[in-house]
């Protein structure tokens, strides 16, 4: 089963209208992975019946009915997610992928702001 997501940028003022304008009619599920004022701020957008799930902030989240998700990183589950990457089900949003030699440009990328997107650091292993 596949559920469509919209993604929107929440690194300015005008998030909430950014949102109410992507949503038109309210959010089905939030997933929160950023915690504390990003609830808040979507809180309005929040259809009847809507599922909240957090990785961040069960207090702030508790508000709003969510249930916690945990972050296993078993290798099941890293594992899942990269065959979900893999095959198109995932979209990381990778901005840039920096070589492992160059991780202080990678750090700068990250510190410059909130980038859209992931800053990626690939690192190579020697095959025997």
């Amino acid at each position: 089963m596949s559920y469509p997501a919209t993604a929107v940028a929440y690194d300015g003022d005008d998030t909430a209208d950014r949102l109410a304008a992507a949503l038109p009619n309210g959010a089905d599920a939030v997933l929160d992975l950023v915690g504390g004022d990003a609830l808040d701020t979507v809180s309005g957008l929040m259809s009847p019946g809507c599922r909240v799930r957090t990785v961040a902030d069960p207090e702030t989240a508790a508000r709003f009915g969510a249930r916690q998700l945990s972050r296993g990183n078993r290798a099941e589950t890293l594992g899942e997610l990269a065959r979900r990457v893999r095959d198109g089900r995932v979209d990381p949003h990778v901005r840039e992928v920096f070589p492992f030699a160059e991780a202080p440009a990678a750090l700068r990328a990250v510190e410059s702001g909130h980038p859209w997107g992931k800053v990626v650091l690939e690192m190579r292993t020697r095959t025997r």
